[in-house]
């Protein structure tokens, strides 16, 4: 693809989706057929992507943004797709004795807490109290009120948080970590962090994946 690099629906069937029993095969099928999965960070030609990938969520289709494809939903960038009515903590401050730095970076790839809301729960799967997540510099989202859009529903919350600078201390805490919403007739799920790295979380995966799907 030249506008950026899709991870084939046979490996990502095969490593995060399993059929839904309750359906039949031409059923699962047809839900796979709605997903369609970018690598953000391989985008050549994001005015192509942007039109493209929210075409095809407005027509229906499921969104699933990890990280980068968090930030790329946003709505606070010039070049972000503007699909979820979220905006990052990323502004430039200029720190005394370092200089300018931007707030997105947070350091290395680190361990964090996080929790499912009841309504995560519901979406994602029951998992009980607050568990491990690895995090790399995923973006810390909160409401931006963007005209056309309906608010989005937090699914799980960050409990713990790392920091690089010391404004960044007490903004990622508590914050949410998994949101979700709609754009036009499709939906759409952000993840700041990587639950993709950890085998125990596959199943979250697969219910984000089948939800935006549904």
């Amino acid at each position: 693809n030249k506008t950026g690099n899709y991870m084939s629906m046979k490996k990502f069937n095969k490593k995060f989706i399993t059929p839904n029993l309750n359906k039949s095969n031409k059923e699962n099928k047809k839900e796979l057929k709605k997903i369609k999965i970018f690598n953000a960070n391989k985008a050549k030609n994001l005015s192509a992507v942007e039109k493209g990938v929210k075409k095809f969520i407005e027509d229906g289709g499921g969104y699933v943004g990890i990280c980068a494809g968090a930030y790329l939903a946003a709505s606070n960038y010039e070049w972000s797709l503007g699909i979820s009515n979220h905006k990052t903590f990323c502004k430039t401050i200029n720190l005394p004795e370092i200089g300018p730095k931007s707030m997105w970076y947070r350091g290395p790839s680190a361990p964090v807490k996080m929790e499912l809301t009841e309504e995560g729960k519901v979406i994602l799967g029951s998992i009980k109290g607050s568990f491990e997540v690895r995090y790399h510099n995923g973006p810390i989202m909160s409401f931006i009120e963007k005209d056309g859009l309906d608010p989005f529903q937090s699914l799980a919350t960050f409990r713990s948080e790392v920091s690089k600078y010391k404004p960044q201390q007490g903004t990622m805490v508590n914050s949410p970590a998994i949101i979700a919403g709609e754009f036009g007739e499709g939906r759409v799920l952000c993840i700041s962090p990587h639950p993709e790295s950890d085998s125990k979380l596959y199943k979250l995966l697969q219910n984000a994946a089948r939800w935006v799907a549904d």
